[in-house]
């Protein structure tokens, strides 16, 4: 959950859904075309990560927005954290 109370899951399909505090999703958003592998809602943002791609969603005030695509040379990201401007990727790999 992040710090406006929405939460957020991803499927196979590639897209993430968008929860309220009722449980009822919201909006889905869809990323990629692979499996999601992880989500991570921080400093108003959502990064979503994908076989070898990270999606950055901008998620302040409820509107939510494909921000930027970073695609990876490495296998699929396992974690994900954001700070400053700098992403942080974790890989299955190392």
């Amino acid at each position: 959950m992040d710090a406006e109370g929405w939460c957020y899951t991803g499927g196979h399909g590639g897209s993430v859904y968008v929860w309220s505090d009722a449980c009822t999703v919201v909006k889905q958003i869809k990323c990629t075309n692979d499996m999601i592998t992880v989500i991570n809602a921080v400093n108003g943002k959502v990064l979503v990560g994908s076989k070898v791609k990270v999606t950055i969603i901008n998620a302040a005030g409820g509107n939510f927005s494909l921000a930027k695509f970073v695609n990876l040379d490495a296998s699929f990201p396992k974690s994900l954290d954001f700070h400053e401007g700098n992403l942080l990727c974790g890989t299955r790999n190392g």
